[in-house]
């Protein structure tokens, strides 16, 4: 099925996301992986990211974002083009770093 074939490729994009980030010096046991993780809005149509603090409760991020590669079609563009977008929260993050 088209959907099972769509969802191997994100699982693959997130796989070589995850090793990046682990190859900059991200903690590998500090990341978690969910797969049911989800955002509100219809615009993500790719791998969503959400950065925590355990300084933090864990309904309060202090960033996150994710892929909307169809976002610019939609929004009447003649092409596709990558998109990656990120929303950090400093209040949260200045709290998050134990200040």
């Amino acid at each position: 099925a088209r959907w099972v074939r769509s969802y191997l490729r994100e699982i693959w994009k997130t796989g070589k996301f995850m090793d990046a980030l682990f190859a900059d010096g991200v903690p590998e046991a500090r990341t978690t992986l969910a797969a049911a993780f989800g955002r509100a809005f219809g615009y993500y149509d790719g791998a969503l990211f959400e950065v925590t603090s355990d300084s933090l409760d864990a309904e309060r991020p202090v960033a996150g974002g994710g892929r909307y590669d169809g976002l610019l079609a939609r929004l009447g563009a003649k092409g596709a083009a990558g998109a990656v977008g990120c929303m950090v929260r400093p209040a949260r993050a200045w709290k998050g770093a134990g200040a």
